[in-house]
Parts: structure tokens; sequence; C-alpha cells
């Protein structure tokens, strides 16, 4: 497995594999309409990550970032990753170019919701200066699970 990856824009190319990565990843899926009209929207931050692999000249998406900018808040949706990818860094690349992008378009703070479970992906945002903001109860299902609500002050951080 090569660990050269990209992060950049989707093109409607990309729409089929960011909803099986969700499936793969079980987040609920927007579905590919949904996606595709996202291209277009300049409210809506999608990147992906490629896993570049120069042996067989080939590259796959491995991971998603997925968010939405209202005024000056950044709302953030998914950050997804490949099973047999996790682990490389590609969670912390797309989120910090997410954050950088967010940032240059005017956000000021950044939230999410996380599952009380998903250890990783909480160490991830309080590493990358997150603060637990509140709890939702029962906001997930499959299982039914409460969420943590995390906020940064994207002011303070800067250019990451």
């Amino acid at each position: 497995m090569s660990d050269s990856f990209s992060i950049d824009f989707p093109i409607p190319g990309d729409i089929d594999a960011i909803v099986r990565l969700e499936h793969e990843c079980s987040l609920s899926s927007r579905g590919a309409s949904a996606y595709m009209a996202d291209l277009d929207d300049p409210h809506e931050l999608l990147l992906v990550a490629r896993n570049l692999n120069p042996a067989s000249n080939s590259e796959r998406l491995v991971g998603i970032f997925s968010a939405r900018l209202v005024i000056d808040e950044l709302q953030i949706d998914n950050i997804a990753v490949a099973s047999d990818f996790r682990k490389t860094g590609i969670a912390s690349m797309l989120l910090e170019e997410g954050l950088n992008l967010a940032l240059k378009c005017g956000a000021a703070r950044a939230f999410l919701e996380v599952r009380t479970s998903n250890i990783p992906a909480l160490r991830l945002y309080l590493k990358a200066g997150f603060e637990q903001i509140g709890t939702r109860k029962s906001y997930y299902n499959n299982p039914d699970e409460d969420a943590l609500v995390l906020s940064l002050n994207m002011v303070e951080i800067r250019l990451l």
C-alpha cells in the first residue's frame, strides 16, 4: 500500500465512490444526487482524499470531508476514511484542509457532533482544539447513542 495521498475537491466521477465510502463507514448517506448538487453550492465544503499508487498508475478515493458554511459558522457533517487506510493520518489531513479552507472563506467557529463511543474521532477533534459544549441525547440511531457537541473557535487557530 502506497502512503502517497492528495486532498482535492471532488469531481462528478467521485460521487459514487463517496456514497460507497459512506456506506462502508456506516454513515447515513445523503445520496448521489445531493452530493452532485453540492459540487456547485458555494456553501458546501466537500473534500476527498486519494491514495496515489504510482506502481499501478492508479488512485483510489479513501476519505471524505463534508461540511456546510453558514455565514461565519462551519458545520462539519462527516469525516470518513476507508477502513484499510485508517491510522494513516488521512482524517487529520482532511480536517486540517477543511478548516483552512473554511477559515479562508470567513468561518469563525466550527461545530460538529460525534458519537460518544467514537474515541478515535473524539481524540482527533480534541487534538485539533475542539471543546465539548454539550450533549444531544439519543441523537444517533443504529445503535441509539448520544452525541457530543464540539466547537472550535477558528479565529484563534489562524491557519493550521
